[in-house]
């Protein structure tokens, strides 16, 4: 295999291999350059010249410094290699303190300022404190030794030489100390912080376990196996020899698991004992010695201490968790924190698994909720909506018959829109206020929920029931008004068969969340109708608009196209303009103005056929399409029209009857008018000529 290998080697270019040569020397110069070792050479060099380059003769001094940096940059790299295989030890760190001492006693020699270059040992054997006690005192042997030679060759007398470099030891020996001091303070510091953080991740261990076991209870519920499976835990991961978990109400709990115990009871109730205290106040106690406290109830010789946490949620009391201890391993405040933050976990886990299938059910219900939101959104048909909501409800709300009384807009009745489950014929048309479920519902404003005794037979659901015809009992029922900004748009009613079969809680929120979205889309209904008709609607006039009008007549010709020429339909138009309209509004103002179109707007309804088209077409002009109407009817019908304008008063502002004339064009569909457009283009050229020929008449095209 490793003849393959170099034989594979041996077979690549040279270039590659020369290339990944430079890669790798160039990726362990870039490590070597951020090397920490390096920065702190570079560092001292700093000083070195700022103090000794002005004093500093010749090249000796950057000899000196290129050497130190040189060397320095070896150890670096020579460390590098082995890094991998060997970490920096002592050695390598007392040949780099070295170099610095000689580096800062060649600068003494070199330069005249041996006193401020003498300075430079301190920060040395201060480093060197950070690498232990003997890195320390290597430096400062080296740093004083270092000192005295200078001093004893740069001086002729040996006596001040040794008197410098004492006073230099006793200010290195007094850094060195305080260094030394400080660093085994942050080793202490260091060592205290990783024994916290260990225990820390041991206790964040042990509650993850706890969380996952309280991740079974709720999924599962509390399980005789998950209870036994979670004290087993407890105890193993805390060490705690007896521990026990009762579940209950705050008067009476039963043992859910223990471990440790060769007997313990297996109910308790709130009167006796510590357990009973914690039952009682609700509160966790910790008993350090139990021979102390009266309530203690001695069940085990061995027992020296207790801690007994109650198991709440939402104020609740669902049982507690107890754990006791031998005199060897006596509890205290920690572990009464710490089984607090599990009965904490414990308690919520047996909430979510108490009410488990109580949250089943509303997902269910929600899904419910959202086919209903779907099936009554899908449409703004009033017949399709109004069939949605009755079928869909009973999806949600299970009842045998399901009703819907609509508000009628026009007249104020609630009127039966949708039935399921009941034949039309059983069902009152309309829910008058006060009369049966729906009306009661009408008249309250808010749920009404049958709880009286059975009424008298009866076949109407208005009268409050309807009645199974082969049983002749009356059905239970629920009505819920449904309101929309303070008005009742509808009444929602549902039956069961069964008096017995009462609407449950969470039915009843089901139904009002129903109401809620079934009132949104029947009154998104009335919004689109409103939509729809303003549309069409001229808002003063009250007639069609050029909107409604343009496809209308479109639609109309194109029926008339369909139909033999022999057997086609005559159709005229008519087009109105208000004579001098500006003029008026100019001299007596627009309310005046708007007065007179109202007025010509009734003369149009009231003249014109529930089969002809009128129009506002803008402004001061009106058209009129006239369904099976010659240009003689058309010219008839303008002029009468026009004359009943003139003789019709209109009040001004100041209280002065006025009088308005209008001026009509008429045309009607021949050989060579096959379009929509041609026939009004005829029309309005027949009004062009009666307004030329001096207003207030009628001409045709």
């Amino acid at each position: 295999m490793t003849n393959a290998v170099e034989a594979e080697g041996a077979a690549r270019p040279a270039s590659t291999r020369v290339v990944g040569s430079l890669r790798g020397l160039l990726a362990r110069a870039v490590a070597v350059a951020r090397d920490r070792a390096v920065f702190e050479s570079a560092a001292l060099l700093l000083p070195v010249f700022l103090i000794g380059a002005p004093a500093a003769s010749g090249w000796g001094l950057w000899a000196a410094a290129a050497a130190y940096l040189g060397l320095n940059v070896a150890l670096v790299w020579r460390s590098s290699e082995r890094s991998a295989r060997r970490p920096r030890g002592m050695k390598w760190n007392a040949a780099r303190i070295g170099l610095s001492v000689a580096l800062v006693a060649a600068a003494q020699l070199l330069t005249s300022s041996t006193g401020l270059l003498a300075a430079l040992y301190l920060p040395i054997v201060a480093l060197a404190a950070f690498g232990g006690p003997i890195l320390l005192g290597f430096a400062v042997v080296a740093s004083m030794g270092a000192h005295f030679g200078v001093e004893a060759i740069d001086r002729a007398s040996f006596g001040d030489a040794a008197q410098r470099a004492l006073g230099l030891a006793a200010v290195i020996l007094l850094v060195a100390m305080a260094t030394r001091r400080e660093v085994r303070r942050m080793e202490f510091a260091r060592r205290r912080m990783r024994r916290a953080v260990t225990i820390d991740r041991r206790r964040a261990r042990q509650l993850a376990g706890v969380e996952a076991i309280g991740h079974i209870l709720a999924s599962r519920g509390p399980t005789a196996e998950a209870l036994d499976e979670l004290v087993g835990r407890i105890s193993r991961e805390f060490g705690y020899r007896y521990v026990s978990i009762f579940l209950g109400d705050d008067q009476r709990v039963s043992l859910g698991a223990q471990r440790g115990y060769s007997r313990i009871a297996a109910t308790l109730d709130s009167a006796h004992g510590v357990a009973g205290r914690v039952m009682r106040t609700h509160r966790p106690a910790l008993v350090p010695d139990v021979g102390m406290d009266p309530d203690y109830v001695a069940v085990n010789l061995e027992v020296a201490s207790e801690v007994c946490v109650p198991l709440m949620a939402d104020g609740e009391f669902l049982g507690f968790l107890n754990v006791e201890s031998e005199q060897a391993r006596p509890l205290g405040a920690t572990d009464l924190r710490l089984m607090v933050a599990v009965a904490d976990r414990l308690a919520a886990a047996l909430i979510i698994g108490r009410d488990g299938q109580r949250l089943a059910e509303r997902v269910e219900l929600f899904r419910h909720l959202n086919q209903f939101s779907e099936a009554v959104n899908a449409t703004l048909q009033p017949d399709e909506l109004y069939a949605a909501i009755v079928r869909s409800v009973s999806g949600v709300v299970r009842a045998e018959v399901t009703t819907l009384h609509v508000l009628d807009r026009e007249t104020g009745r609630y009127m039966l829109r949708a039935a399921d489950g009941a034949d039309g014929s059983a069902v009152s048309e309309e829910a008058k206020p006060g009369e049966g479920m729906a009306g009661r519902a009408l008249r309250d404003r808010t749920m009404i929920i049958d709880e009286a005794a059975p009424r008298p037979r009866t076949g109407r659901l208005g009268a409050g029931f309807l009645v199974d015809e082969r049983e002749g009992v009356p059905m239970r029922a629920a009505a819920l008004p449904l309101i929309r900004d303070g008005a009742v748009v509808g009444v929602l009613t549902l039956m069961r068969t069964d008096r017995s079969d009462r609407f449950s809680e969470p039915e009843l929120d089901a139904l009002r969340m129903l109401g809620e979205q079934a009132v949104l889309a029947v009154s998104n209904t009335f919004l689109h109708a409103e939509l729809r008709e303003l549309a069409m609607r001229d808002p003063l006039t009250g007639l069609f608009n050029r909107r409604y009008l343009d496809p209308a007549l479109e639609q109309l010709i194109a029926q008339r196209a369909r139909v033999p020429v022999a057997e086609r339909f005559p159709l005229a138009a008519i087009m109105f303009d208000l004579d001098h309209f500006s003029e008026l509004n100019n001299r007596h103002g627009h309310h005046v103005g708007d007065e007179v179109l109202r007025t010509f707007g009734a003369i149009l309804r009231a003249r014109m056929r529930a089969s002809d088209l009128v129009a506002r077409w803008g402004g001061e002009e009106f058209a009129a399409i006239l369904f099976r109407a010659t240009l003689e009817d058309a010219m008839q019908i303008a002029d009468g029209v026009r004359l009943q304008l003139s003789g019709t008063k209109i009040m001004g502002a100041g209280g002065q009857p006025l009088t308005a004339t209008v001026s009509a064009g008429c045309a009607a569909i021949g050989p060579d008018t096959e379009t929509a457009e041609e026939l009004l283009r005829a029309a309005d050229v027949a009004l062009y000529m009666a307004k030329r020929a001096g207003r207030n008449r009628v001409c045709a095209a």
